[in-house]
């Protein structure tokens, strides 16, 4: 039986981006909360969905198709219609995620007024703004205030992730394989789908991790995705110590958060890296660059955010026309003296 008043199923269209779908976890949760007898379908890409994989707040997940083809689009869309969504909350700010829901057939269709897509939207929402430019503000808060328009109560703001049982077995296996990890366990994650612009030095990253295994006697483990396997390598090759033996295997996102739980501190970009370790409880060391450092500004991350105040950021772009000054100006020092500090505070026994 249905809550009076309650929609009977919800479609949720998830962020595109790790960082940000972690940041929305406290609404999904928030929304779960409010309609416990609701059917809800998250629509999501599949990293997105194995991002999520594990965590008790929707009934379904529908995986958003390759083919970005007019006619792929609106075969998809119609497809949507045979499951009469009553709410869809469109938590993307893209024009063709609400038209995808409008073509879907859903009643009410809540989400931001931007992109030109008001008219598409039952329930355009008005994003904070300073002089007609969207506000920057905590991703949270603003995943938020869309659920609560439809009566959703905030009783718990932190971004949380699950791990499998059978994924973190797997993860134990490869940290442990060849008994040379030891306490702590430093991550280094120093990729950024975002682009170039993020990204710090690979020779700076191999300074600081033999640092740590020289002066703490970290075991350190390279974080890459498939695509990065060179990264990984020039990484490794300007170690003077040997990292985990991590680099042939494939780590998707669900083994990814495995391992990542494991660690005593992560060491990261302003990347999805970064948020998983926040959503799972984690330490972090953040680099931040060419990002606004208040959309991801949290009270839940135990960390530290390292960020030199240039002129040009944040500029928000993928490569950078200038000198990399806000990356280039982050020396090594700086970097292993937040992690010695942290490390000291988040040694596991």
């Amino acid at each position: 039986m249905i809550t009076r008043n309650a929609p009977n199923r919800i479609l949720i269209r998830c962020p595109n981006w790790i960082g940000d779908a972690v940041m929305a976890t406290p609404a999904l949760r928030a929304v779960r909360e409010r309609f416990p007898e609701s059917h809800i379908a998250l629509l999501a890409k599949p990293r997105i969905a194995e991002l999520l994989e594990g965590l008790p707040h929707f009934d379904e997940v529908i995986a958003i198709p390759d083919d970005r083809s007019l006619r792929g689009f609106t075969s998809f869309a119609l497809s949507l219609r045979e499951k009469t969504f009553d709410l869809g909350l469109i938590l993307t700010h893209s024009f063709s995620s609400a038209l995808l829901a409008r073509i879907a057939g859903v009643k009410r269709r809540v989400g931001y007024h931007m992109e030109c897509r008001g008219f598409l939207l039952t329930d355009g929402l008005e994003v904070p703004k300073d002089r007609c430019k969207k506000r920057p503000q905590y991703m949270v808060d603003e995943y938020l205030a869309m659920v609560g328009h439809v009566g959703c109560d905030v009783k718990d703001r932190s971004p949380r992730l699950a791990v499998l049982p059978e994924t973190m077995a797997y993860a134990e296996e490869l940290l442990v394989a060849g008994d040379r990890v030891k306490r702590p366990l430093v991550g280094i994650a120093p990729g950024a789908s975002f682009g170039p612009s993020k990204r710090w030095y690979p020779e700076r990253w191999a300074a600081v991790a033999d640092a740590l295994a020289e002066n703490a006697g970290a075991s350190i483990a390279i974080l890459t995705s498939p695509a990065e396997r060179d990264l990984y390598q020039e990484i490794e090759s300007k170690m003077g110590t040997r990292p985990l033996p991590l680099h042939d295997v494939p780590v998707p996102i669900k083994l990814l958060k495995a391992i990542v739980s494991e660690l005593d501190l992560m060491l990261c970009t302003d990347s999805g890296a970064r948020h998983i370790a926040v959503g799972l409880g984690v330490p972090t060391v953040v680099l931040m660059g060419p990002t606004d450092p208040r959309y991801s500004a949290s009270e839940f991350e135990k960390g530290t955010v390292i960020r030199q105040d240039v002129e040009c950021s944040p500029c928000h772009k993928k490569i950078c026309p200038t000198d990399h000054r806000c990356m280039k100006q982050i020396s090594p020092e700086k970097v292993g003296e937040a992690a010695a500090t942290l490390l000291k505070q988040s040694i596991r026994a």
